[in-house]
């Protein structure tokens, strides 16, 4: 389980930057209020934050007729600092440096291969290059997200072995559950709510986000590898018609080569197709998007959230087939009719959930971490890419 703030627990400077990364910008008198901090503790603690570069005033923002420094609001700077997200999928790991607000700032990816430690190399290597690119920036946390089911690592062993090259400390999630918290974080949604993540690419996963009154769980993160839709596609597991061997990426590419399509079973080469105005590449893409709208249906109304958002690439990586997801899901769904939600982070949705996770691993300690903070190595000029 993912808890994404912690109320009135935790240390001051914790507990201000929490509120304030929830409500984007808030003045000192509104921290004292949300905090419960006394109001020379709130003056003591922003004025620290805002000399160390993690919150800055926004004078500009305040009230009309607000008057001297507690009317002024304050926001996360996203200038100085950042921290350092590696996801690892099946087929490409991607590395980002990620702002104190969520927001990507750089990234980098390559074919995930090789045994542990070859991959945490590769990993440091382009996280060294990420930061050369930025040495305004401290790298202050770092965090590591992955199917762990479903890739040949170790979560804990790798971690270890990231921590100790990179020199942070990293803290660890299932995938699903990091992009759910990502996903929750930038729609700073308030309020007793649950929201269904639902993310398909590679693999595919669900994941909940219940919004209490003083603090986000995400937790009953689930696989829908072996969901059952119908069809007749073979799947590793012996079985047919699962949903990842159905209408996840590997086997969307599979499905574009036998259909003589593209020469290789990569998904990007399909898109590129379709793009182009190759149709039958169109009614590929568009069979997947009444797959994931019928299997969203499905699953919407064994949970009955309260909102639905969709997250990954199946999703977001053609957009005219958005439409027949929609037409899908409304037309399998049981339940009173519901606006389908899309993720705002298209293909930096991986960087982003490793990073909310290594943000996760900041604002407990926040000025602790500025004592132990990465800085760039020498780089290895010769780095691996997505496409080798």
């Amino acid at each position: 389980m993912l808890v994404l703030a912690r109320g009135r627990f935790g240390s001051a400077p914790a507990r201000v930057l929490q509120q304030v990364r929830r409500h984007e910008a808030l003045t000192r008198e509104e921290l004292v209020r949300l905090t419960g901090l006394s109001p020379a503790t709130v003056a003591r603690t922003t004025t620290t934050l805002v000399d160390e570069c993690l919150l800055r005033e926004r004078p500009d923002l305040a009230r009309p007729g607000a008057v001297g420094r507690p009317g002024v609001p304050l926001e996360i700077d996203p200038g100085r600092h950042s921290v350092l997200g590696v996801h690892v999928g099946k087929r490409v790991t991607t590395v980002g440096l990620v702002g104190l607000d969520g927001r990507v700032v750089a990234q980098s990816r390559f074919r995930t291969r090789g045994d542990l430690a070859e991959l945490a190399a590769r990993a440091v290597r382009h996280a060294n290059a990420l930061v050369a690119g930025s040495l305004e920036r401290t790298v202050l946390a770092g965090g590591l997200v992955a199917p762990w089911d479903e890739v040949p690592y170790d979560e804990h062993e790798l971690a270890a072995v990231l921590a100790e090259r990179a020199g942070l400390e990293i803290g660890t999630a299932n995938h699903v559950a990091a992009v759910a918290a990502a996903e929750y974080l930038g729609r700073r949604r308030t309020g007793d709510r649950c929201t269904a993540y639902v993310y398909v690419r590679e693999t595919a996963g669900f994941a909940l986000a219940n919004d209490l009154r003083d603090r986000t769980e995400i937790s009953r993160v689930a696989s829908l590898t072996h969901l059952p839709t119908g069809s007749d596609a073979g799947c590793g597991c012996g079985r047919s018609g699962c949903f990842v061997a159905t209408a996840g990426d590997e086997a969307v590419a599979r499905q574009a080569v036998e259909l003589g399509i593209v020469d290789e079973p990569d998904v990007e080469w399909v898109l590129v197709a379709a793009r182009a105005g190759d149709a039958a590449a169109d009614a590929l893409l568009r069979r997947r998007a009444a797959v994931l709208g019928a299997t969203t249906a499905v699953l919407r109304d064994m949970i009955a959230p309260d909102n639905v958002v969709l997250v990954g690439q199946a999703f977001t990586g053609y957009p005219p087939a958005v439409a027949d997801i929609v037409a899908a899901f409304d037309a399998a769904t049981t339940l009173s009719p519901m606006e389908l939600s899309i993720t705002r982070f298209g293909t930096g949705v991986q960087a982003a959930a490793a990073g909310t996770v290594a943000l996760g691993t900041f604002y407990e300690d926040p000025l602790g971490l500025l004592d132990r903070p990465m800085s760039a190595a020498p780089v290895d000029a010769d780095l691996d890419s997505a496409s080798c």
